[in-house]
């Protein structure tokens, strides 16, 4: 779409941000360069924050230079193990058995409606 092509298609991004209050937006961009990380999130220094994602490697860089742990999401590490199992599939099951360990806690978690730490 545009000027140049009226009508046509062009690729763009969705950067779904989820906030520690469970506040939700979904900030559209034409591109996944680092900079949007940093038009999205500031670079405030945050001791003791943590940014979960989906490792994506300009999130990695960003959260160092905001002095953040970075986390990844289990789903997309276990897409990565769930990937290898041909290549690698002993390694790629006990990774996965142990996600799965973590997944089982999750859910007992909410069923029991435990909270804190």
């Amino acid at each position: 779409a545009g000027k140049k092509h009226p009508g046509g298609m062009k690729t763009g991004y969705f950067w779904p941000v989820y906030g520690e209050h469970d506040e939700v937006c979904f900030p559209f961009f034409p591109s996944r360069v680092q900079v949007h990380v940093e038009k999205l999130l500031g670079l405030s220094r945050a001791a003791g924050g943590v940014l979960l994602s989906d490792g994506y490697t300009a999130y990695a860089s960003y959260a160092k230079r905001a002095g953040l742990t970075h986390a990844q999401c289990w789903a997309h590490t276990r897409r990565g193990f769930f990937e290898a199992q041909t290549a690698e599939p002993e390694g790629a099951r006990e990774a996965l058995t142990q996600i799965g360990a973590l997944y089982a806690v999750e859910e007992q978690i909410r069923e029991d409606k435990l909270t804190g730490a």
